[in-house]
């Protein structure tokens, strides 16, 4: 499912360039910390585990990364956000600025990679795909969360607007979106083994998948 018409070096750029302030980055950084400590469970059934060493792809302004820091994982973040990238820096994390590149780290650095939040707004998934299995060793766990396309496609009936409009899918500016099926076809073709799943059919799903 495609939004006409975001391309997605249109996404790149918009995040590239957006400002917020410091009181408001700090106000978003509580909030995602938050909404990840309310998925800790989860996060660490999945990868997020003393130890690990974790990347997250698309890190905004640090909330995964302050509770990964709290689990005792070494984190490392990417963000193409020029200032959401130097305040989570600011803050004490690890962080590159811009896209994520294939030689960026060795292969088989990490033990789990994130994409939270962005998946929707890459410029081409399967190729990041393909650069995250390089990145995680063999067995290495990848979780995605990203607007699920059956709920997107009927979001603006009267029964679902609250709920699209109270989590937020809407105002996602995503390039495309997948089905849950969709997804999954996507992560096995580039060795990625779906292993669980929750939200599907929901506003938002998350999937995890181990390296092949």
């Amino acid at each position: 499912m495609y939004r006409v018409p975001v391309r997605p070096i249109d996404v790149v750029d918009r995040y590239r360039r957006d400002t917020y302030g410091d009181t408001e980055l700090m106000r978003l950084h509580s909030a995602e910390t938050a909404t990840c400590l309310r998925d800790r469970e989860w996060l660490i059934a999945h990868g997020l585990r003393r130890g690990a060493r974790v990347l997250e792809v698309g890190c905004y302004v640090g909330g995964l990364l302050s509770v990964a820091e709290h689990a005792g994982c070494a984190a490392t973040g990417v963000d193409v956000g020029r200032e959401t990238s130097a305040f989570v820096r600011g803050l004490g994390f690890d962080v590159v600025t811009g896209q994520l590149e294939a030689d960026d780290f060795r292969a088989g650095s990490f033990d789990a990679v994130f994409v939270l939040n962005c998946f929707e707004q890459l410029p081409d998934p399967p190729t990041t795909l393909r650069t995250l299995r390089r990145l995680l060793r063999d067995g290495g766990s990848l979780v995605v969360r990203t607007p699920d396309a059956d709920f997107v496609r009927v979001a603006h009936t009267p029964a679902l607007r609250a709920t699209a409009g109270r989590t937020g899918v809407l105002g996602v500016p995503f390039v495309r979106c997948l089905s849950a099926r969709a997804l999954d076809t996507m992560l096995r073709a580039r060795h990625f083994h779906p292993v669980a799943s929750r939200g599907v059919g929901g506003p938002w799903m998350q999937v995890a998948a181990r390296a092949a």
